[in-house]
């Protein structure tokens, strides 16, 4: 179970400090303004008694915290007391933030959280909201791991001179400063206290804002030096010139930090400087003692202290809205009510609050940054050419030579530059618009960013873009990947200066993640590429084909030339920038990014790829064939070969098909991504303003007819219901919400028989989510055949003709339809990306089923790969068993010494007395597809010797069982991932273990062993043996059991998990009904979700190795 509660801070805190310390340290290593001994006090001193704690829980665990105020008219916010530098928000995802403004006491809209440091927060660029961004304050420290005259060698030579003067100043007319520091909980009243006499004497004593020890800043103080103090993490440290106090500052710390909290200084000593030279005395004090610790400055740096800094941090206040809507009309109305309190143009962007400014730079040719000799390396091509420096000077030469439009705005630091923002300023008409630098030939755009960068400087050069031309109307950027950072940051950049965004969708991506050589690649293809390869490649050399890869200069015009020849005599349109794709040629040749693959057959080129590598990723850019030869396959022959090339011998880690969904592309890549656009309106001109009416309304429009055809489907289906229940293919758009993009999905469902037909798309989206080798189709397939009814339905959920998620329905009792799961099945058949909802989808599928659906189980779901829903209305979910697994992680010795005394001595005595005895030990592993039979057959024979055989559910070679694990592991074994492990004693079988593995987990599905050795406990010397060769290995990052957890797993590892169940009713007033029948008749049968008898049958799959 997940949810929020909502305890009153103030008194609710202390029950839940040691959650939170625990959080603290988990999430960010304790940080010290997180620390309960900092918040705790925060809370005692200055909370008004409206706080809310925000406690996120999963499975009755604490896994998120947070400390907010209500605003008032749906507006809530962090507490920030001007005491706390840092806002300690303790989650890991912040996707859980859209589920707090849902559970929020009324309607929370905005959710304001200030002082946000992103080191020690979680990651907003991809929580699936909508978030304006704005800097809080710039902050400074210095890193540890370097000896102090090496850190104090490279500040500016003013800094160290200075320091230098003021010291010698100092002992002119007094003597050497004198250094103290108080440590322990008793002297932090004190030190305090003479930190505040110190403050008060000050400029910030006639403020009123001085701390003193009579006042709630001193107490507060006092009270988190003196908790800090207790286990010797905090300092008061003091300078004295002379007999009179000069300087002091507060800092606490723990094993990796140093945060001064607070500092001040006598003014009337300022010619001394002694709030410097104290600051030199503590950096020196750290870095010679080597504590590793990272000194924090966490204020509001000025251009002096950065002098002093190694590394520099913005400090956010980030601002989360409900939905899309909801930050549009925000924008709109500050937009409005800064219109009405100023008199000033309403086309400049830079009336917005932008934070400290940055010095924006333009050029209008890449030449422009030789010419004033700035560092472009950071910005050539590594990976991806497009992303680099080199393809905006090829695409300005070859496309837009003449286009005064053409702009190159840019931050930097001396002559290295930060952020570049390659741009194009064109008007249509009467729009002005600034567009990314790019056209049809761009599959990918983004700013190009140093390492250095920081994204809020982006809405610094939308700012100056917009100025320089003139207060534009419109700003298109396209295509993007919507999950990369500079894709948030130039949606953030747009909001902060008053503009609106929208985005959409420009394509899909299909890629391969590279885990194998180019054999492994080719065992994980379908049977039928696999066989065209294989058959073509034959039948292309015996007509005389020769292929070749062009890397190089050398060679390179007939190479081009050929691709020309190709190109022109192929299906496709002859490029409109002629020299665009020669200059390309060149260009990566020169680089050594080139591989340019030439098909000749019969003496001339009938097929040409250029593929463009980089250090870890190769991109198919350009494909062509002679339409005359397309009986020779030439364009499969020639990818394969391209493909073998970049495994084998470039060793690449992605290879990337770029633009489009055509339908070959599955066949040859694992994944599939999108690449989006963003469009943006400036409001505050009448052009934008009515170009953003007309978006708004297209919008409107679209979903409006989206929903018309909805109803009119749901209409035409309720009047004519098919004959026979599964053979139709029926569609409906849906619409979920995924990371702030609206995507128009469809269910289809199919009759399982027509399994085989979706087997490449099943098995791609399975491959997605790793561990789970039993929900592909090498076991999903016989498991159907074998234990289905033949009357199940294939369900596919797709978006823009990519498949989202999948799932083998049976009809189950009384109108409930249930995913379908054998006892063999580990999990139920239901797979996704990960990023579609469950319970949505669920929901319209129901009105898709057949009949009259009343209700949806989804059985035995791992939380791993799927979110668990909350309780709902109309949902119930439940738990189904512990599941245990083991992470291979180190050595193995580490791992057995980490296991009870019991079982190592149970081990080992076993061991013994089988050597004392003369017994042969020995373990082999069946891989083999041709030895898959005999391996069941002696499977077999151990189960039907024991209390399996008397329950009749023994495997044997000619029952249902025996048959199914025959075909499953014959499957696997032949891909390459299959295991059947058998143990001997001698010249005896005396117990087996049956596998399937993928990259990411071997999964050991059923274990047996022979009962009259049951008292030397073989499944247990096996296990050793066996664990002893995985972590030999390192081949799999886990093992994993998938049964309940026995007392037996409990030796061998301490990590579980829970398996649980899924219930949708169609209407609230049935669960409720379902559970008042549940609870009279106490039937466990009345249960929904499990199959009939499968879960109870499934709970005993592992437990024979319970000896």
């Amino acid at each position: 179970m997940m949810g929020w509660e909502f305890h009153q801070a103030k008194t609710a805190f202390p029950k839940f400090s040691e959650d939170w310390d625990r959080l603290n340290k988990q999430l960010y290593a304790g940080h010290p303004l997180y620390d309960s001994r900092f918040v705790g006090p925060m809370l005692e001193f200055f909370a008004s008694g409206r706080e809310q704690l925000c406690i996120h829980r999963s499975d009755g665990l604490v896994t998120g915290a947070l400390i907010l105020q209500a605003d008032g008219m749906g507006r809530w916010s962090s507490f920030k007391p001007s005491q706390s530098q840092a806002t300690a928000l303790l989650l890991d995802d912040a996707r859980v933030l859209k589920t707090l403004l849902d559970a929020l006491p009324g309607f929370a809209w905005s959710l304001e959280l200030y002082a946000i440091d992103p080191r020690y927060s979680p990651d907003f660029s991809r929580n699936g909201l909508v978030n304006l961004v704005f800097p809080h304050t710039n902050t400074i420290g210095v890193n540890p791991h370097t000896s102090f005259t090496e850190y104090w060698n490279k500040r500016s030579r003013n800094l160290r001179a200075n320091v230098r003067r003021y010291l010698n100043r100092v002992e002119t007319e007094f003597s050497k400063p004198v250094l103290s520091k108080s440590i322990g909980s008793a002297e932090m009243s004190a030190g305090v206290g003479r930190f505040g006499e110190l403050e008060s004497a000050g400029w910030k004593g006639k403020a009123g804002t001085a701390i003193s020890i009579d006042n709630e800043q001193g107490a507060f103080y006092s009270e988190v030096l003196r908790l800090f103090a207790l286990s010797d993490q905090a300092a008061v440290y003091e300078l004295r010139i002379g007999d009179q106090l000069a300087a002091s500052r507060l800092a606490i710390v723990n094993d990796r930090m140093f945060v001064i909290l607070k500092t001040t200084y006598d003014e009337t000593l300022a010619r001394f400087a002694p709030g410097r030279i104290l600051l030199q005395r503590i950096i020196q004090e750290q870095l010679d003692l080597q504590t590793a610790k990272t000194i924090e400055f966490y204020t509001n740096t000025t251009r002096d202290q950065k002098e002093w800094a190694t590394f520099g941090c913005t400090i956010l206040n980030i601002q989360i809205f409900r939905n899309n809507s909801f930050g549009t009309a925000f924008s709109l109305l500050k937009i409005l009510r800064q219109t009405l309190r100023s008199s000033r143009s309403l086309t400049n962007p830079a009336d917005m609050t932008l934070g400290e400014p940055v010095e924006v730079k333009t050029f209008l040719h890449v030449k422009d940054f030789s010419h004033g000799q700035y560092n472009l390396d950071e910005f050539v091509a590594k990976d991806n050419i497009e992303t680099s420096i080199d393809w905006f000077d090829l695409m300005q030469q070859q496309v837009y030579p003449d286009d005064p439009g053409v702009r190159y705005y840019f931050s930097s630091d001396d002559k290295h530059p930060l952020i570049i923002l390659p741009l194009r300023l064109s008007t249509q008409g009467k729009v002005k618009a600034i567009e990314s630098l790019g056209n049809y030939y761009t599959s990918l755009y983004s700013p190009l960013l140093s390492k250095d960068s920081d994204l809020l400087a982006i809405r610094h050069l939308l700012t100056t873009a917009t100025l320089d031309h003139g207060g534009a109307h419109v700003m298109r950027f396209a295509p993007m990947d919507p999950e990369s950072l500079a894709f948030m940051g130039i949606l953030n950049g747009l909001r902060a200066i008053g503009w609106i965004p929208f985005e959409f969708f420009c394509f899909g991506n299909w890629y391969l993640k590279v885990r194998d050589d180019w054999e492994g690649y080719l065992r994980r293809r379908s049977s039928n590429l696999r066989s065209s390869i294989k058959r073509r490649g034959k039948e292309f050399a015996a007509e005389g084909g020769t292929l070749e890869i062009v890397t190089s200069p050398e060679g390179i015009e007939p190479a081009i030339a050929a691709f020309h020849e190709v190109y022109m005599a192929s299906w496709k349109v002859p490029e409109p920038y002629a020299d665009f794709v020669p200059s390309l040629i060149h260009r990566l040749a020169s680089i050594g990014m080139l591989r340019l693959g030439i098909a000749h057959l019969r003496g001339r080129p009938v097929a040409a790829q250029i593929w463009i590598v980089g250090q870890e990723k190769a991109s198919i850019y350009k494909v062509a064939y002679h339409k005359a030869f397309a009986s020779f396959s030439p364009g499969t022959v020639l990818t394969s070969h391209l493909m073998q090339h970049v495994i084998d011998r470039d060793h690449v880690k992605e290879v990337d098909f770029l633009i489009g969904d055509d339908e070959y592309k599955p066949f040859w890549m694992t994944d599939r991504r999108e690449r989006w656009g963003i469009v943006a309106y400036n409001p505050r001109t009448l052009l934008g303003s009515t170009l953003l009416v007309k978006e708004i309304s297209g919008r409107i429009a679209k979903k409006l007819m989206e929903i018309t055809k909805q109803y009119a489907l749901k209409l035409q289906q309720s009047r004519t219901k098919p004959a026979v229940p599964g053979t139709d293919v029926r569609t409906k758009n849906i619409r979920f919400h995924t990371a702030q993009r609206e995507q128009a999905m469809n269910w289809t469902l199919h009759p399982i028989k027509q399994f085989a037909e979706y087997a490449n798309q099943w098995d791609a989206l399975a491959q997605s989510r790793p561990g789970t080798p039993f929900l592909e189709t090498a076991f999903l397939q016989p498991s159907v055949v074998t234990f289905g009814a033949g009357n199940e339905l294939l369900c596919l959920l797709h978006s823009k003709d990519r498949l989202r998620a999948a799932v083998i329905m049976q009809r189950g009792k009384k109108g409930i339809w249930q995913t379908f799961q054998p006892s063999q099945l580990p999990l139920g058949a239901w797979i996704s990306d990960g990023k579609v909802d469950l319970v949505a989808a669920c929901n319209e599928l129901m009105d898709q089923l057949p009949g009259c659906t009343l209700g949806i189980g989804a059985s035995q779901l791992d939380p791993r790969i799927q979110v668990r829903p909350d309780n709902g209305p109309k949902v119930r979910t439940q738990d189904y068993i512990q599941t245990a697994w083991v992470d291979v992680d180190g050595s193995f010795e580490a791992y057995w010494e980490a296991r009870g005394k019991n079982l190592k001595q149970n081990t080992r005595k076993q061991r013994n007395k089988l050597l004392a005895e003369g017994i042969e030990i020995r373990m082999e592993c069946v891989t083999g597809p041709e030895d898959v039979k005999k391996a069941i057959e002696d499977y077999g024979s151990l189960e039907s010797t024991g209390w399996k055989a008397a329950d009749g559910t023994a495997i044997l070679s000619d029952n249902a069982q025996g048959h199914f694990y025959q075909i499953m592991l014959e499957n696997f074994c032949a891909l390459g991932r299959g295991r059947i492990y058998r143990y001997w004693f001698g010249e005896k079988i005396v117990a087996m273990d049956l596998c399937i593995h993928d990259h990411a987990a071997i999964v050991i599905l059923k274990t047996a062993y022979d009962e009259s050795y049951k008292t030397t406990s073989p499944s247990t010397l096996m296990r050793h043996d066996q664990f002893q060769q995985l972590f030999a290995e390192h081949k799999f990052p886990r093992i994993e059991f998938y049964g309940k957890v026995m007392e037996w797993h409990t030796r061998w590892t301490t990590q579980s998990r829970t398996i649980f169940h899924v219930t949708l009713y169609r209407w609230a007033w049935l669960k409720r009904l379902h559970a008042w029948l549940a609870a009279s008749t106490k039937e466990s049968t009345q249960e929904i979700p499990p199959s009939d008898q499968g879960n109870a049958t499934r709970m005993t799959t592992n437990s024979s190795s319970a000896n």
